[in-house]
């Protein structure tokens, strides 16, 4: 910390070293009463640096080599520089013949709510919604909208659909890579109930998935459960991000990268 460098990366080392010394101490505690290992101060500074260097590898791509001695690698890190980037994100149209479901739900002091609207290839409007769901969570709420939809879905008959969120976390509970939190058990175990093997999950940017986060707004704001069965029954910003997506229009991502 008494170091003099200076450095858009300084604070993140600040930030990140607190913890990584905190952790280390805390293990070789725990080696030392409940495995009889002992473990001196340079194992635990040899892995504190260690693990910063790795973290940093990953935090800041674009560095090729960090050296191990902490006045060179707080020097390499202070003349890293990173660059706004953009890239161009639109919503794609499902295969032909096929239907797509984009759902989102947000979580709002105002209380929560969420969104969807299916489409074929062509990406016309087959169904869409808004909902609110009361007092629940982000996580919560996006696991309700993609029931919702795909019980939409079911009760029209569509047996296969590609169904694509903009929650990272849901989509990879729903293919079985990650572990499902207690909260959305419920709702998963609903969601397994009416999908098939013809279903797929995707994950997505936000910036492609406009129409469903508005939808999601609209859910929270009007404070009870719509259902649109064409376009001209959406609500006007809605409406106006469907036809952007039919005209395949790209939004903009924008993130800094080294």
């Amino acid at each position: 910390w008494m170091y003099p460098v200076k450095g858009k990366a300084l604070p993140w080392v600040s930030r990140i070293l607190p913890v990584l010394i905190l952790w280390f101490l805390w293990r070789a505690r725990n080696a030392s009463r409940f495995e009889g290992c002992k473990v001196s101060g340079v194992q635990v500074r040899v892995s504190i640096r260690s693990e910063l260097q790795r973290l940093a590898q990953i935090h800041f791509p674009g560095i090729a080599l960090l050296p191990c001695q902490w006045e060179g690698f707080l020097e390499v890190l202070s003349s890293a520089r990173r660059v706004l980037v953009a890239k161009a994100v639109r919503w794609t149209f499902p295969v032909e013949g096929s239907f797509k479901l984009n759902t989102d739900g947000c979580s709002t002091v105002g209380g929560s709510g969420g969104g969807g609207v299916i489409r074929d290839s062509r990406g016309k409007l087959i169904i869409a919604f808004a909902d609110s769901f009361g007092s629940l969570d982000s996580l919560q709420a996006e696991a309700r909208a993609l029931l919702l939809g795909l019980q939409l879905g079911y009760s029209l008959g569509i047996s296969q659909m590609f169904v694509e969120s903009d929650c990272l976390v849901l989509v990879n509970c729903l293919k079985g890579v990650w572990g499902v939190p207690a909260v959305i058990r419920p709702v998963v175990r609903a969601v397994r109930l009416v999908t098939s093997a013809g279903h797929q999950f995707g994950h997505c940017y936000r910036e492609g998935n406009m129409v469903a986060d508005s939808l999601a707004t609209f859910g929270v704001e009007c404070g009870s459960r719509s259902i649109f069965t064409s376009a001209s029954q959406l609500p006007l910003r809605s409406r106006g991000l469907l036809s952007l997506d039919m005209q395949n229009f790209c939004s903009f991502r924008f993130s800094l990268r080294m």
